[in-house]
């Protein structure tokens, strides 16, 4: 697998290992047992037994070929993490030495344009005002 290492491609992949470690925990999540609790204001599932709540057994609705995907996509994901972690620490390691950048530097502030002198007078732009012709022909009286 090529790796690129350019500035604009790191931080790309973190949505996709969200993602899969939002699906990873749905799927652990199925292999607990589920509760079914009556309570006077409904009935309640959860993870933890309850008093006169039962286990409801659930089975898992995918296809063997589904199951091999999910397991596929899984190592996959776990790979490229441990890829992207070894490629951070690397980019870690290589700036340890460097310093940050600091604009506090008087050498490397910027300059501004230094004030008019005493005997210079500025220019001043004169607004613009639009006048509208006269039209020769209002003049003449219509009746």
């Amino acid at each position: 697998m090529l790796k690129n290492t350019s500035p604009s491609c790191r931080g790309r992949h973190w949505p996709s290992l969200l993602a899969a470690a939002l699906w990873l925990a749905g799927t652990c999540a199925q292999a607990t047992t589920t509760y079914r609790c009556e309570l006077p204001t409904g009935v309640r599932y959860q993870h933890q037994a309850c008093e006169g709540g039962r286990a409801v057994h659930v089975s898992d609705q995918r296809t063997k070929a589904q199951q091999e995907n999910t397991t596929q996509a899984t190592q996959t994901t776990a790979k490229l993490g441990k890829q992207l972690e070894r490629e951070r620490r690397r980019q870690e390691k290589a700036s340890r030495g460097q310093q940050p950048i600091a604009m506090d530097d008087p050498n490397r502030q910027p300059k501004w344009p230094s004030p008019p002198t005493p005997g210079q007078t500025l220019k001043r732009e004169h607004p613009f005002t639009a006048k509208v012709p006269k039209d020769k022909g209002s003049s003449a009286k219509s009746s």
